[in-house]
């Protein structure tokens, strides 16, 4: 999901679960800092690109499969 991508700090911000305030600050820091927000875009896309390539995501579904089946056994 979303966290899996979003590396706070690094790749966007993630807000406190239930904290307004969090969300509030982290939205206008990225909407004020055009820099700053055009920075965590292109980390954002490069980690989607390079670790979420069709090969891979076919690659962890294929273990979570294993596990599962061998789980089972």
């Amino acid at each position: 999901g979303v966290p899996d991508l979003m590396h706070h700090g690094v790749t966007g911000y993630l807000a406190e679960s239930d904290n307004a305030q969090d969300l509030r600050d982290g939205i206008v820091k990225l909407l004020e800092d055009i820099p700053l927000r055009n920075r965590k875009s292109f980390q954002f896309r490069d980690v989607a690109i390079n670790e979420y390539t069709l090969e891979l995501q076919a690659q962890r579904y294929i273990e979570l499969y294993r596990k599962i089946i061998q789980s089972r056994q």
